[in-house]
C-alpha cells in the first residue's frame, strides 16, 4: 500500500480521512475521522 498523503496536491491544504472501505465485503463507512 502507498502512504496516505496529508496535503492536498492542488492547494496544499490539509487532507482528512472521509471514507473507510472493507476489502472483504465492500462495506463503506463515510464521515470525518
Amino acid at each position: 500500500m502507498h502512504p496516505i498523503p496529508g496535503e492536498c496536491p492542488v492547494c496544499g491544504g490539509e487532507l482528512i480521512v472521509t471514507r473507510l472501505s472493507c476489502r472483504q465485503c465492500d462495506t463503506v463507512i463515510q464521515g470525518r475521522f
